[in-house]
């Protein structure tokens, strides 16, 4: 009888509350919205990169995640310490970013001048936090390519 109480919770869980809300139950998560100059991104690509690695050192990832249509996003299971929150659009649909070509934002402050957005770390504390409202605001594309 336990058990089938159990599976009832988590059916409605996952019903009622839906996936994201279950992912935010059982680990610590990022999550936010990707947008460029107030439009929404859909289905960007969203990871992590460590404080000093760039776009182009090699994707050291930690975590990632495909964003949702209206531009949402969740990273789920991300270990402590601090992030940098990128989003990559990959225009093309070849799954490599490519310059001049594919958008790239990161959580951060807008420079208004160079019209990019500068990276920001953000710190997840402890096991079982979340974060939120962790928005990508300003994307751009990369130069350098042919």
């Amino acid at each position: 009888m336990k058990s089938f109480i159990a599976i009832l919770t988590v059916s409605a869980i996952l019903i009622f509350g839906g996936c994201d809300q279950l992912a935010k139950d059982l680990t610590s998560t990022i999550s936010g919205t990707v947008r460029n100059d107030g439009e929404i991104v859909p289905n960007a690509l969203v990871f992590l990169l460590s404080p000093g690695d760039s776009i182009t050192a090699g994707l050291s990832l930690s975590n990632a995640t495909v964003g949702k249509a209206d531009g949402t996003y969740i990273l789920v299971d991300v270990i402590t310490g601090n992030h940098i929150v990128c989003a990559v659009k990959d225009v093309n649909g070849n799954l490599t970013v490519d310059a001049r070509v594919d958008l790239v934002g990161y959580h951060g402050e807008i420079d208004t001048t160079l019209g990019i957005s500068i990276p920001q770390a953000v710190t997840l504390e402890s096991d079982g936090d979340d974060l939120e409202n962790i928005d990508n605001e300003k994307m751009f594309v990369l130069p350098g390519g042919e």
